[in-house]
């Protein structure tokens, strides 16, 4: 009896001479990432361990083949996201277990993206996702703002978030500034790195703001 495996997982023997009517037990096992799938050759089915009965000449094969997990994408605003197979191949939103998708995240006009929220927290717009799992993600964009106020009313209230536009393979490029809360009350606060400033703001113009803490004027 002859026993082979093919690529992703291994049998626990190679066959050998036994005698007539003897039973002989083949035991399959996968690799990482993979799954069995059945017996070909002069075995069939899917039966793991297999029970082969010595009543002539064998010659078996365990098949394996790749998990494959979805991958779900989701938009919050208005924008799109373009999903690029980087490796392996791809069937749908289901991707081999191993595979690395590259995901870009592209606004419509009046929006920027802000960042990515379940499996991935980047907030880069290109991303790379390997697939080792189920995975899903989450595109966030913003209504970009043209004026910071309208007709004397400030259009910037509530979170402020700062980050690096450095599209660059480095992420270890960072921003101090990483937080401005604007409130109705015009009061803001400022959070960075290494401490958090709180005072008033002033819109002076659509291209000024004036904080203010204290008596010492910061912008």
């Amino acid at each position: 009896m002859v026993v082979a495996a093919s690529e992703g997982g291994s049998v626990d023997t190679s066959g050998g001479t036994y005698n007539e009517n003897s039973n002989v037990t083949v035991t399959a096992a996968p690799a990482e990432g993979y799954v069995f799938s059945g017996w070909t050759g002069n075995a069939s089915g899917s039966t793991n361990p297999l029970t082969v009965s010595m009543t002539g000449n064998k010659d078996i094969t365990a098949t394996f083949s790749r998990n494959q997990y979805a991958l779900t994408v989701g938009v919050v605003g208005q924008g799109s996201v373009d999903q690029e197979l980087v490796s392996s191949a791809k069937s749908k939103t289901d991707y081999d277990s191993g595979s690395t998708v590259r995901l870009t995240a592209t606004p419509s006009s009046g929006s920027i993206f802000n960042s990515w929220s379940g499996s991935s927290t980047e907030t880069t717009n290109q991303i790379d996702i390997t697939i080792n799992g189920t995975k899903s993600v989450i595109a966030t964009f913003e209504e970009q703002l043209t004026q910071l106020s309208t007709a004397g009313v400030f259009n910037g209230l509530g979170r402020w978030v700062f980050r690096t536009t450095d599209s660059s393979s480095n992420r270890s490029a960072g921003c101090e500034l990483s937080e401005i809360i604007f409130r109705t009350d015009d009061s803001f606060t400022i959070i960075t790195s290494i401490s958090t400033i709180t005072g008033q703001f002033n819109v002076e113009s659509n291209g000024i703001i004036n904080l203010t803490q204290g008596l010492d004027s910061l912008v």
